[in-house]
């Protein structure tokens, strides 16, 4: 956040957004943890919750079970902007598509955009 730079001066300007977590390859703790610290260093963004860590099953081919989370924030990003950092913040940990629902070091998805 910039600093002496206030989100509730200008409330019209940041939007809520919820963005879902997910890793099942490497150290998945560390390497969600990373993440969102790197969310929480842009100064659009305004992290202000995160849920618990779930252990879940995965869907697909045969795979390591996933550790995943939610984050809660606040940012002034528009739709795409947004979902274009997130993209990078996947590739800077060497996110490959390859395979549909297949193991991913980590997973970032937008599931909430204001009241999108």
């Amino acid at each position: 956040m910039l600093r002496g730079f206030n989100p509730s001066t200008f409330p019209l300007l940041w939007t809520p957004v919820a963005v879902a977590l997910g890793s099942n390859l490497g150290d998945s703790l560390g390497i969600l943890r990373a993440a969102i610290a790197t969310l929480a260093e842009d100064p659009g963004i305004q992290i202000q919750r995160q849920s618990h860590w779930y252990q879940t099953v995965a869907v697909g081919p045969p795979q390591p079970d996933y550790l995943n989370g939610c984050v809660q924030f606040l940012t002034y990003y528009q739709p795409e902007p947004l979902l274009m950092r997130l993209l990078r913040i996947e590739k800077q940990w060497g996110r490959k598509r390859q395979e549909r629902w297949g193991p991913r070091i980590l997973d970032l998805d937008l599931l909430l955009y204001g009241r999108l």
